[in-house]
């Protein structure tokens, strides 16, 4: 009798932690920073800074405006991105490469880029402007271990 309770519970402790692992795995999916969704991981990323940073309401009030319009920015290249796409796949099947319609391609995407690196660092400097220096030391601290994690060269 005892070595059956033992087996079962192991098999019951195995199994919880299985289900454990996997409804993490599945909320973070879903709602963190690994989901599919733009919208999902701006808004997990919106959530960890104000708490992180202990953000004010005017802060988080901004930064969910900043966080709006980057996705609204984010909708309006997709068009331009879908199209780059379309633009080299056609030349995989065709017979012979254009480098000179992928080179205008990617030009006109990059143009697209730069206007929108431009605009977001324009908001982060505004935001960065409503930080007190304590939020300031907090931000480097986060973003240097993130860097480090993520093996940057810095």
């Amino acid at each position: 009798m005892n070595r059956k309770f033992l087996i079962g519970a192991a098999v019951g402790l195995v199994a919880g932690i299985g289900v454990t692992i996997g409804g993490t795995f599945w909320m973070c999916q879903r709602w963190g920073p690994f989901s599919n969704s733009a919208d999902a991981r701006a808004a997990w990323v919106v959530r960890k800074l104000s708490g992180e940073l202990k953000l004010d309401q005017a802060q988080r009030a901004q930064l969910e405006a900043i966080k709006d319009d980057v996705l609204k920015k984010r909708a309006e290249m997709q068009p331009g991105r879908n199209s780059m796409h379309q633009a080299i796949l056609s030349q995989v099947t065709a017979e012979k490469i254009d480098p000179a319609q992928l080179n205008k391609v990617f030009d006109d995407h990059t143009d697209e880029m730069k206007s929108a690196r431009l605009y977001l660092i324009s908001r982060f400097a505004e935001f960065h402007s409503k930080l007190t220096p304590e939020q300031k030391a907090t931000l480097r601290t986060k973003m240097e271990r993130f860097l480090a994690h993520h093996d940057s060269p810095l």
